[in-house]
């Protein structure tokens, strides 16, 4: 009988989709700074009007933001940058968004520094660069960025089968991020420490931060705490507060706790044998690209227990290697 399949999602950071204001301004020391200093901000706040006016007029917006960041403002320069990446009221350019970016970011703006981690390590517009990504998160993350930190982790995370430094770096950053109450770093902190990563397991450890997170109603630490209860990591197995956990998470549309409730409702562990709630809860999950979910929905067509199951299930079952039920 197989067991529940529990598979760790990896998830890619969020674009940045708007930009802090900052109150951190530049010193500047030469005798014309003050009248600088003034007519940049001008400029930026009529940029900020226009960005803000409804509808927006991000052309407007792009024009007086021009003119501050030119000046060296710091805030205009971000929000420049912002609206060279995506392209509104102005074409749509990766070379100035990365500058624009890049001047915000020498200057210490904590979102510019981020934005250029992500840009770094995906190669949006530049060549993938690992250093890079590291250099401008770690001025992010060091400045208690929660998101930088959460990032920091997963690029730690990708070489830390081979090193053991990675490992107690990405536990260092995900325990920065999760402190600060950001869900996903606190579910990989309980993954970690689950797991051992950077010594023996803790699962006092592990459960304190999937409660956490799930308490934010994070669908991966609900999956992974149906997981843990399934299992009986803390003591005894407990299957009722388990499904508790699984129904939770896969109605959040977590994949895996999709496929856990269809092996479990196929299986009758715990609850009555359902093979239409096992259907139910495959196709769920194979319509989110999960091959275990799309050859088990397969195989139960083979089997003749169920018909139609998904449009693709008699190639999974050509072709698949994953096993079934």
């Amino acid at each position: 009988m197989k067991t529940i399949i529990l598979i760790i999602s990896m998830i890619s950071a969020l674009m940045l989709t708007g930009c802090k204001d900052e109150s951190k301004k530049e010193k500047r020391q030469n005798t014309e700074a003050p009248l600088t200093l003034i007519d940049t901000s001008k400029d930026f706040e009529k940029g900020l009007s226009f960005y803000k006016s409804d509808p927006p007029n991000y052309s407007q917006a792009a024009k007086y933001f021009q003119q501050a960041a030119e000046q060296n403002n710091m805030e205009a320069q971000l929000y420049l940058a912002a609206l060279y990446e995506s392209g509104l009221g102005v074409e749509q350019s990766w070379t100035e968004a990365i500058h624009w970016f890049k001047e915000a970011a020498m200057q210490g703006s904590v979102p510019a520094q981020y934005q250029l981690g992500l840009i770094y390590e995906k190669g949006e517009g530049v060549e993938k660069s690992r250093s890079q990504a590291l250099h401008w998160l770690t001025l992010a993350a060091e400045q208690g960025e929660a998101d930088a930190q959460h990032q920091l982790g997963w690029l730690y995370m990708e070489e830390s089968e081979t090193s053991q430094a990675s490992q107690q770096s990405a536990m260092k950053w995900f325990q920065a991020a999760a402190e600060q109450g950001h869900a996903s770093a606190q579910n990989m902190l309980g993954w970690l420490y689950e797991n051992g990563a950077a010594g023996q397991p803790n699962l006092d450890e592990a459960l304190k931060w999937y409660q956490a997170a799930a308490e934010q109603n994070n669908p991966y630490a609900l999956n992974n705490l149906g997981w843990f209860y399934w299992q009986g990591k803390s003591g005894t197995p407990n299957k009722e507060k388990a499904l508790e956990y699984f129904l939770q998470a896969a109605d959040l549309g977590d994949k895996d706790a999709q496929l856990n409730l269809g092996l479990i409702y196929y299986q009758g562990d715990g609850i009555p044998a359902s093979v239409e709630q096992a259907q139910k809860w495959f196709m769920r999950s194979a319509e989110q690209g999960n091959a275990y979910a799309q050859y088990n929905l397969g195989w139960l067509m083979q089997k003749g227990e169920v018909e139609n199951a998904s449009p693709y299930a008699l190639d999974i079952i050509l072709n698949s290697h994953v096993k079934a039920v």
